[in-house]
């Protein structure tokens, strides 16, 4: 996300909240004035200068613009953060419904997403792992989520469309190996309801569209995570079956959330995150810790020197491209498309080839990068 309108605080306040954001991301700020306009320019040793520019007007307020400079993807960071900040009454409520079949996945799902990392239980009433509800605080953003489960195996998370939401399902949805078509329909439950979903998205659809990304990208594919693997289908899916929407971030968001696991995927496989991480850890504790792939690319510390267990200098070059580039589409489509943060009001693709071609984007990113990374 490059730009933002219709901001409503004072520049003072967007410019210290822009400031914090980007020092807590290793950057330092310098703030000046130029026609009228206040420019913000940000700088991460060993990088390119990110610029902000903040225009202000009395009716609309504050626009905050970060399509200019040499650093674009650290200004579509900063600004994605700061749109989490001030647009919390874009945050969609949310509910999803799940049957759970068996004790040991009820089990499973309790203590996993007790689990969790920065989560902390606010609230609970619990009689046995077939009858409890739960209220999880993420310490992060302050993001609450309520999971109730009912003794008849129905499990119900109630919350909002931001990251402990998005974490939380896709959680669940693994521990239960659920259908493709149950991942799809989380993504597309604000337009669609599941009977539309399940008239539409019919077998010959399925077989199709798997055949089709199965002939493309194989080895990709394969390569993910089986959760996202389900993802990277239901993009799939909604694209062969052309189910008409309102707007069609939900044929992107999925495509982004398998983006984002086959980049965690390769950090694990080559070693560059310091601790295991899994499809559903939350992006921070994956991408920002010390001295993870995040923290590495904003930082000093370059990739390549994570990659121990390699010692061709020109096959490091080329995974440390590879992963890079990998990042910044992660951070790209991640923000832009929102799979998971509370802009996603916000962002609207309006037609069915945009979504497609993006989708499309995505694809070639992952095949193009898979070479680069485990070739």
């Amino acid at each position: 996300m490059s730009k933002l309108a219709k901001v409503k605080m004072t520049v003072e306040d967007a410019v210290e909240q822009l400031r914090q954001i980007a020092e807590a991301m290793g950057a330092a700020s310098l703030v000046e004035r130029k026609n009228g306009v206040l420019h913000m320019l940000f700088t991460c040793t060993g990088q390119p200068p990110a610029l902000i520019r903040i225009f202000e007007t009395k009716k609309d307020g504050l626009t905050v613009d970060g399509s200019m400079g040499k650093n674009k993807a650290l200004s579509d960071r900063i600004i994605s953060e700061f749109t989490v900040l001030v647009g919390d009454n874009k945050v969609k409520p949310a509910v999803c419904v799940y049957k759970t079949n068996s004790e040991a996945d009820r089990r499973s799902i309790y203590n996993d997403v007790k689990a969790l990392p920065n989560v902390t239980v606010s609230a609970e009433s619990f009689q046995d792992y077939n009858d409890y509800t739960m209220e999880l605080l993420y310490d992060e953003r302050g993001e609450s989520v309520r999971i109730t489960q009912y003794n008849t195996g129905r499990l119900v998370v109630q919350g909002k469309t931001w990251e402990l939401w998005d974490v939380i399902c896709s959680a669940i949805e693994t521990i239960m190996d659920v259908p493709v078509t149950d991942v799809l329909i989380r993504f597309v439950a604000d337009h669609s309801n599941k009977v539309t979903v399940e008239h539409v998205i019919t077998s010959d659809v399925k077989s199709n569209a798997e055949a089709t990304l199965r002939a493309r990208a194989r080895e990709v594919f394969e390569f993910l995570w089986p959760h996202d693997r389900k993802c990277l289908l239901s993009a799939q899916y909604l694209i062969a079956s052309a189910l008409e929407l309102p707007e069609y971030t939900a044929y992107v968001a999925p495509a982004a959330k398998a983006l984002e696991g086959f980049l965690k995927k390769c950090t694990l496989e080559l070693g560059v995150s310091e601790v295991d991480v899994s499809s559903n850890d939350f992006f921070k504790e994956t991408f920002y810790q010390s001295g993870r792939l995040g923290y590495r690319i904003q930082g000093t510390c370059p990739v390549r020197s994570a990659l121990k267990k390699i010692t061709d200098e020109e096959r490091k070059a080329r995974i440390e491209k590879g992963l890079i580039e990998l990042y910044e589409g992660v951070v790209k489509y991640r923000h832009s498309n929102m799979h998971s943060k509370p802009p996603v009001a916000v962002v609207h693709i309006g037609n069915y080839e945009s979504a497609v071609s993006i989708v499309d984007n995505i694809i070639s990113l992952m095949i193009k990068c898979h070479k680069l990374v485990n070739g």
